[in-house]
């Protein structure tokens, strides 16, 4: 017998072997946030890659149009390895803030 509940597919939200982006299908957030989760051992993202930086996505339907800047950020991060270096070896927020802060989208 079949369940009535219909299943969803879970579509890979990682965008490369060291970080990944979670989010909603849709927009339903009452409060744009973005909580980041640092693993320096790193979690199997179900591809057999270790993920090391998780960013959950939750952005309101006012701010999506302001998302493109932090988008820029994470691929920015993605290219900068020892900037990943510099988190990893002491994940704390004050640590992660100082290290992104300073990081230079280029256009």
């Amino acid at each position: 017998m079949q369940s009535a509940t219909p299943k969803t597919a879970i579509v890979r939200t990682n965008l490369n072997n060291i970080l990944a982006i979670p989010h909603p299908m849709s927009l339903m957030a009452f409060k744009s946030v973005v909580p980041v989760a640092v693993i320096p051992d790193g979690i199997d993202w179900g591809d057999g890659h270790l993920v090391k930086f998780v960013f959950l996505f939750l952005i309101t339907k006012q701010d999506y149009t302001n998302t493109e800047h932090i988008y820029d950020l994470l691929l920015e991060l993605m290219d900068q390895i020892d900037k990943q270096e510099q988190i990893l070896s002491h994940p704390c927020f004050d640590h992660f803030m100082s290290v992104t802060e300073n990081l230079t989208v280029v256009s």
